[in-house]
């Protein structure tokens, strides 16, 4: 079977990374065959090639790092000339390579970085061991294990801080830059740090590449006992960038169904999935990243002493460095108009400046899902405009798909898609407009239409035809004319 011209480009940009990675692991090799260190095992290696095998684990497959270690294997023997040599080379680096590629495929999300290398170290000087086993024709080498184990935990330390500042380096360049993640479900580098992320299976992989949905709900049900359905089946897909909101009578689920989206509420049956991850108990931790929630009380959200603390209390959460941590705050902070609080307790905000404070400290950690639930029920119409513009352009950024659970007709009148909960049901997906022109449906969910609707249904009554408008600047472009042919 022919490969396309991009698969041919990309699978000659993977034989490239592979040969650059084994060249400088072979020069690793040689640096450290002259490094005076004492193992006391003639032959023996510090692994200092880890640092490459980590990283091609890291931007490609499993099988490249293999094909890394077996050229790495070859050269050495070339250079070095000895049976005994590549012998340590192989068993090394082979051993090395099993243990991370098996960290980094089962550990998933439990596991540092750091973490896997120092296994890499351990699993590298055991193999040492064994190649000496066979070298010296002797058990007896096995004796020298503590201290190879030992400097195995030292040199994985190194190795992993290495590799951790190695990489965020190599991202910036164009050939390793569409490498970012691997297939085989390993590393996973974003602006703020390393992540271990596995990728569930195949399928997961393919619906990300397309672009997946940002949420979709198959048949999910949430029960508070056997007879009592607070979410009962619903099932809906929400695409990445849209803003949507969620409507209904008290007690209809809305809240109830958001809450199960991060695991907040265990589902009773059907599948979440958030960007292609399905939400099981192996990734929530994920999916937790990637939704970010305002509540409708905005003391509910405060933790810290300041405003300050309190964003730089979910960015510590993700264990990012100072730097960026300090950035972000400032970004946020004048992005929404607070960087004059940021040293002021919350006793001493509004409630507009509690509640611009609470989106803050939930932008800050640039979730891709956000959701507001009722968060401007406890506003006044001024803060509550102004909530509104923030909504409007975090939309029109392209950056968020936004949910927002409301009452407010003018929320509702901005957002693109109206999903509509009735005991639990899913009873509705309408636009805005086909929602208020629906009586029935406005009554069920005790909502007036805004008055630019019931203005044109008064005047169309009185035969007077005007475009169904959007906003009360759109009914005055349609009114004026009207008025000047009077």
């Amino acid at each position: 079977m022919s490969l396309s011209t991009e698969e041919s480009t990309r699978m000659l940009k993977r034989i490239v990374m592979v040969a650059i990675f084994a060249a400088v692991a072979v020069v690793l090799s040689i640096v450290e065959s002259i490094i005076p260190v004492n193992l006391q095992i003639p032959g023996a290696k510090l692994g200092l090639a880890n640092i490459m095998i980590l990283t091609c684990l890291y931007f490609l497959r499993g099988r490249d790092a293999l094909m890394l270690v077996i050229l790495k294997t070859i050269i050495t023997a070339f250079i070095f000339g000895t049976f005994s040599s590549m012998l340590f080379s192989l068993f090394g680096s082979l051993f090395s390579f099993i243990v991370m590629f098996l960290v980094m495929k089962l550990g998933r999300n439990q596991v540092s970085l750091i973490g896997v290398s120092v296994v890499g170290g351990v699993g590298h000087n055991f193999g040492q061991i064994t190649a000496a086993s066979i070298v010296f024709q002797t058990s007896n080498i096995y004796y020298y294990m503590p201290l190879l184990l030992v400097t195995g935990l030292v040199t994985g330390v190194l190795v992993g801080i290495a590799v951790k500042y190695l990489v965020p380096s190599l991202t910036k360049l164009s050939l390793f830059e569409e490498f970012q993640g691997n297939s085989s479900g390993m590393l996973q580098h974003t602006e703020d740090g390393l992540e271990l992320v596995i990728r569930e299976n195949s399928e997961t992989i393919a619906l990300q590449e397309q672009g997946c949905p940002a949420i979709e709900l198959q048949g999910v049900t949430y029960g508070y006992g056997k007879d009592h359905f607070a979410v009962d089946g619903i099932s809906v897909s929400i695409p990445q960038g849209q803003w949507v909101t969620l409507v209904g009578s008290n007690g209809s689920g809305k809240s109830t169904l958001v809450k199960l989206m991060n695991a907040l509420l265990p589902k009773s049956a059907g599948s979440i999935r958030v960007k292609g991850i399905e939400l099981q108990s192996d990734s929530v931790g994920k999916i937790r990243k990637t939704i970010g929630m305002v509540f409708q009380n905005p003391d509910n959200q405060f933790v810290g002493t300041t405003v300050e603390d309190d964003i730089v209390f979910g960015l510590e959460g993700q264990c990012l460095s100072v730097e960026v941590m300090e950035q972000r705050m400032t970004t946020y902070a004048d992005k929404l108009g607070i960087t004059d609080l940021l040293h002021k307790h919350p006793n001493e905000l509004s409630g507009g400046q509690k509640q611009r404070v609470a989106i803050a400290s939930i932008l800050s950690m640039e979730p891709e899902v956000v959701i507001f639930d009722e968060a401007s029920s406890m506003l006044d119409e001024k803060t509550r405009n102004d909530l509104m513009v923030i909504l409007s352009d975090m939309h029109k950024s392209g950056r968020y798909t936004i949910l927002s659970i409301t009452h407010d007709v003018e929320e509702i009148s901005a957002s693109e898609r109206v999903l509509v909960l009735h005991q639990g049901k899913l009873i509705a997906d309408r636009t805005p407009t086909e929602l208020f022109q629906d009586e029935r449906m406005l009554e069920m969910c005790h909502l007036t239409a805004p008055f630019s609707f019931r203005l044109r249904s008064e005047l169309h009554k009185h035969g007077v035809g005007i475009p169904i408008p959007s906003c009360e600047e759109e009914l005055i472009e349609a009114l004026w004319p009207l008025h000047s042919t009077k």
